[in-house]
């Protein structure tokens, strides 16, 4: 699975985001740049503030090759980044094993240093789905996984602490997060959807 890998490169990608104090917001706070994008191959849409870039890669794994889309865009204070790999080989998956998926997408995520502060279970369609808050050197992961129909997605928006925390120090309740990081958060997952 490619969900660590994509952690590596939004946090590649928004390094100089998570060095200094970020611009002021307002751009992001414009309906008018945010713009619904529709992959009929990946079988989702999702609104961006902005056009997405998008990279595919193939990865040998023990399942065999797994394809992964990459789309990102990045603001003057963040970084949203969406993933979605193929696992063509791999069947129907109980409750278990959909909780097993998600779990493994978690730890992968958090591991090389990378702290957890929060999550908890969601639903994205009716579809199994887990959210979790994570903080590496100052930079502020928030996530959604959700598996659905052969293929994992990823949906992750990353910016500095500074812009996710009223104080600035990561933190598990949700009253010390900005109001400006809860509202591009809330645009950004809640825009998600599986298609057909």
């Amino acid at each position: 699975m490619r969900f660590i890998l994509g952690v590596v490169l939004l946090l590649a990608f928004v390094s100089g985001v998570a060095a200094q104090d970020p611009p002021p917001p307002a751009a992001e706070y414009s309906s008018k740049i945010w713009k619904e994008f529709t992959s009929k191959e990946g079988r989702f849409s999702v609104s961006f503030p902005g056009t997405p870039k998008q990279q595919d890669r193939t990865l040998q794994t023990a399942l065999g090759p797994v394809t992964t889309h990459d789309f990102v865009v990045q603001s003057d204070v963040s970084a949203y980044y969406l993933s979605y790999s193929e696992f063509p080989n791999v069947g129907p998956l109980t409750a278990s094993d959909q909780r097993e998926m998600l779990d493994s997408s978690r730890d992968r995520a958090i591991r090389d240093g990378a702290k957890l502060i929060s999550e908890a279970d969601v639903s994205v369609g009716g579809t199994p789905g887990r959210e979790f808050l994570a903080e590496k050197n100052g930079m502020i992961l928030r996530a959604r996984v959700v598996y659905s129909n052969g293929r994992l997605y990823n949906i992750i928006i990353g910016v500095a602490a500074n812009t996710a925390f009223s104080d600035g120090k990561p933190s598990a309740n949700a009253a010390n997060r900005t109001e400006f990081f809860e509202e591009i958060s809330a645009k950004f997952f809640d825009s998600f959807k599986l298609t057909k």
